[in-house]
């Protein structure tokens, strides 16, 4: 497939990731190429380093859990499903729609819940599997600390699986959810949102579960080196980044809804907003496009929830200062 060489110079407000300048990030990572890491390959669990300050930051410093760091949270999703939905295995799986797509395509199977709201634990299938994103993708909806851990202890009553998917986990409220249910709890996580797109992710999950998926894992040789020596330059230095990470996202978000025409029906508790148009969100993306600017048409996310566009926020702000002179024409 050939690559678009004009979406090098575009301004990507598509993909809710991360665009918010790192310093201690890019100093660690020019660091690590000038050592030569680029040439090596890295363990393949990751960096015992970045293991630990991954389990810090997550809460679960002490507990058993392990980790398995990956090329993002794609990567640690589709490892996941992989092992929780085998072809053989019989198993209900409930997600919130819309939501990102690819979960569900990942476990090719045929048995589906999905849910137009949060999911409560009255959702949660007999020996099935949980699907939680929070805040959600794309709707932004964020689950209280109380209705995660209501979930998570009903998995546990009802022996299903929860898939505890944190790509956004420093937009919203987190529990260590492990804790509740840690026999069939799978974490997942990524850098993209908050640090930038290193693909860097990853899995936390039990012994005995970590050691079937990394069996199956497609990655034999480790993830990169830079890109962990990135990870943990992020971690040691979240108070430094992180506040104002959430104040420029929170700043754009508002910028947007003051000056861009438009109904936001949703919560847009994450760093992006859904904006419902009136003309179709197709030919308005199409006009951002021809105009240097990529955003999310809603339809990537399957039809019948709106017509809508997604806006990334987490962002510098002439990035939105750019999308506001154009965005008064196109709607």
């Amino acid at each position: 497939m050939r690559v678009n060489k004009s979406l090098q110079h575009m301004i990507p407000l598509n993909q809710s990731t991360c665009h918010v300048r790192n310093y201690k990030v890019e100093e660690a990572l020019i660091t690590s190429i000038n050592e030569g890491d680029h040439q090596k390959y890295a363990p393949p669990y990751g960096l015992p380093e970045l293991q630990e300050l991954i389990l810090d930051r997550f809460e679960l410093t002490g507990s058993d859990a392990e980790v398995l760091v990956t090329d993002g949270s794609t990567s640690a999703i589709y490892q996941a499903v992989r092992y929780l939905c085998h072809p053989d295995v019989y198993r209900p799986f409930v997600d919130m729609e819309p939501s990102w797509g690819w979960t569900k395509k990942f476990t090719r199977k045929r048995d589906f819940q999905t849910v137009p709201h949060k999911i409560r634990p009255e959702d949660v299938p007999e020996s099935g599997l949980v699907n939680i994103c929070s805040p959600q993708n794309p709707t932004g909806e964020k689950y209280k600390i109380t209705e995660l851990i209501s979930i998570a202890q009903e998995c546990k009553r009802k022996n299903a699986w929860l898939l505890y998917d944190c790509a956004y986990r420093d937009y919203g409220d987190y529990v260590p959810l492990y804790k509740y249910h840690p026999d069939r709890t799978i974490t997942t996580f990524s850098f993209s949102k908050s640090v930038g797109c290193m693909r860097l992710g990853g899995v936390i999950c039990n012994p005995d579960v970590m050691r079937e998926i990394y069996s199956m894992r497609p990655n034999q040789l480790g993830s990169s080196l830079v890109a962990q020596k990135g990870g943990i330059a992020a971690l040691k230095t979240v108070d430094q980044w992180l506040p104002n990470l959430l104040d420029t996202t929170n700043h754009n978000r508002d910028w947007i809804y003051r000056f861009i025409p438009g109904k936001y029906p949703r919560p847009d508790n994450g760093n992006s907003v859904w904006l419902e148009l009136e003309r179709d969100s197709s030919d308005v993306t199409a006009e951002y496009y021809s105009r240097g600017i990529l955003v999310r048409d809603g339809k990537y996310y399957g039809k019948g929830h709106g017509n809508f566009i997604k806006i990334t926020t987490s962002v510098p702000h002439e990035w939105v200062k750019k999308l506001l002179t154009y965005s008064q024409e196109i709607m």
